[in-house]
C-alpha cells in the first residue's frame, strides 16, 4: 500500500444562509422594475426569484447572508428612481430549496 498524502482543503468562511419573502407594492409596472431588482440582487450576491402576481405587486423569495438580505430589503424600500414603492413586507422563512441564481419566472 502506498502512503497517503494529506490534502489541503481551503477553509471558506460562509455566511449563514437565510431566506426572506418580500412583497413590494407600489408603482412597479412599466418602470423597468424587473431589470432593476435583478441587477440589485446580482450586485448584492442574492439568489432567489421574483414574480409579479398582479399589477403593482412584486413578490421576491431571496436567499443570502443576513447582512446582504437587510441591505437588499432596504434598497427595495427605496426602489428605482423611476418607480414609487408604497410598502415592503419582509418575512424570514425556512429554506425549502437552495436557489443558485436570481430568476424571473413568468
Amino acid at each position: 500500500m502506498g502512503a497517503r498524502r494529506a490534502v489541503d482543503i481551503p477553509v471558506v468562511a460562509l455566511a449563514v444562509l437565510e431566506q426572506h419573502h418580500l412583497v413590494i407594492r407600489g408603482a412597479v409596472d412599466g418602470v423597468a422594475f424587473r431589470v432593476w431588482i435583478l441587477n440589485v440582487a446580482r450586485t448584492m450576491q442574492i439568489t432567489g426569484e421574483a414574480r409579479f402576481p398582479e399589477p403593482g405587486v412584486c413578490e421576491v423569495v431571496a436567499q443570502g447572508g443576513r447582512f446582504a438580505l437587510r441591505q437588499f430589503a432596504a434598497t427595495c424600500r427605496r426602489g428605482p428612481s423611476a418607480g414609487v414603492v408604497a410598502s415592503v413586507s419582509d418575512a424570514r422563512e425556512p429554506i425549502e430549496k437552495h436557489l443558485f441564481e436570481f430568476a424571473m419566472p413568468r
